[in-house]
C-alpha cells in the first residue's frame, strides 16, 4: 500500500488496518466488516486470476488469497452499503466481483 493513501485516510480521520487473507472465512469477514466504516482496496503487481472472471488460463502474477479475501470483503461491503475506494487492481477486483470482466492483454486491444 503507498503511504499517501494511508496518509490520506488518517488525515480524513479513519484507521487504516490491513486484514490477512484469512478473513475470508466468512465467520471471520462478517465479524470484521461489521466493523468498517469504509474499504480502501490498493493497486498491486499481481493480478486477478482469469477463472474469477469466465476467462481460462493461467496467470503468472496472480495472487490467489488477495483474490479470495477481496471478493468475499466487496461482496460483504456491498450487502452493508460500506463505501469502497478502489484504485487500479482494486478497481479490476471490485469490477469483477459485480460481474464484470477484464481485458488479459489490454495492450493488445485496439
Amino acid at each position: 500500500m503507498q503511504e499517501k493513501y494511508l496518509n490520506a485516510i488518517v488525515n480524513a480521520g479513519g484507521l487504516p488496518i490491513a486484514l490477512p487473507h484469512a478473513l475470508a472465512e466468512p465467520e471471520l469477514l462478517n465479524a470484521v466488516v461489521d466493523k468498517l466504516d469504509g474499504i480502501y482496496l490498493p493497486g498491486s503487481p499481481s493480478n486477478v486470476q482469469p477463472h474469477l472472471y469466465g476467462e481460462n488460463g493461467d496467470e503468472p502474477d496472480a495472487d490467489p488469497g488477495r483474490d479470495l479475501l477481496s471478493m468475499a470483503l466487496i461482496n460483504a461491503a456491498l450487502e452493508r452499503r460500506i463505501p469502497i475506494f478502489a484504485i487500479c487492481r482494486g478497481l479490476q477486483e471490485l469490477f469483477v466481483a459485480t460481474g464484470g470482466t477484464l481485458y488479459r492483454r489490454l495492450f493488445e486491444q485496439p
